[in-house]
């Protein structure tokens, strides 16, 4: 914003002279002479800067490369947690199985306890 004033102040003071130039009939004056060069000097400093400031293609290729590398990561991350939740949900199915399959081999286990006791005790019985 300072270069805008300092460009509106500068041209004010070009055309002012400029005018007065012409009022007062002067030619060449080195007032003159210093606003135009001021002017001149100003307009080229805001183009510099303008240009600086203003990323060119390459810089820009460049951001666009990190930016698609840095959510190419992102997405390989994405899938990675997927792929890990995929495993878990497998293992923890798995575990359910199991789980039940081991509560079906207790009962059957107690099962077999009882009826092995029946037998036990009918064959120790006296006769």
């Amino acid at each position: 914003m300072s270069h805008v004033a300092a460009l509106g102040v500068t041209s004010y003071y070009v055309i002012k002279v400029y005018l007065f130039k012409d009022i007062l009939g002067e030619d060449n004056s080195p007032g003159v002479a210093l606003f135009v060069f001021l002017y001149i000097f100003l307009m080229l400093m805001i183009g510099v800067t303008a240009s600086e400031r203003a990323p060119n293609d390459q810089e820009e290729e460049e951001r666009e490369h990190v930016r698609e590398d840095y959510l190419s990561g992102v997405q390989r991350r994405i899938e990675s947690y997927e792929s890990c939740v995929s495993a878990i949900t497998a293992a923890t199915a798995s575990l359910q199985e199991l789980s039940t399959n081991l509560d079906t081999m207790k009962l059957a286990t107690q099962q077999l306890n009882a009826f092995t006791g029946g037998w036990l005790a009918v064959w120790k019985r006296p006769s």
